[in-house]
C-alpha cells in the first residue's frame, strides 16, 4: 500500500468515527429534548390544574353576584308594580 491510499483510509476512518460520535452526541441531545418537554408538559398540566381551581371560584362568586343583581332587579319591579296600583286600590276603596 502506497502512502496515498493509507492516508485515504485513515482519512476515511476518522471520518466514519467523527459520524459516529455526532450521531451519539445528538441521541443524548434528542433525549434531553426529550425529557426537558416531559418536564415542560407537566408544568403546563398544574398550571392548568391551578387555572381551574382559581376561576371555579371566581365563576361561583361571577354567578352569585348575578343572582343578587337579578333579585334585585325584580324586587325593583315588584316595587315599582305595587307603587302603580296602590293609587288604584286606595281610589277603589275610598268609593
Amino acid at each position: 500500500m502506497d502512502t496515498t491510499n493509507l492516508i485515504l483510509v485513515l482519512v476515511i476512518t476518522l471520518l466514519a468515527l467523527n459520524l459516529v460520535l455526532v450521531g451519539v452526541y445528538i441521541a443524548l441531545i434528542l433525549k434531553e429534548v426529550r425529557e426537558t418537554v416531559r418536564k415542560v408538559n407537566a408544568l403546563l398540566d398544574t398550571t392548568n390544574n391551578v387555572a381551574d381551581a382559581v376561576s371555579e371560584p371566581v365563576i361561583g362568586a361571577s354567578h352569585a353576584l348575578g343572582a343578587i343583581t337579578t333579585g334585585k332587579a325584580a324586587y325593583n319591579l315588584v316595587k315599582e308594580i305595587k307603587r302603580r296600583r296602590a293609587p288604584r286600590v286606595s281610589s277603589i276603596m275610598e268609593e
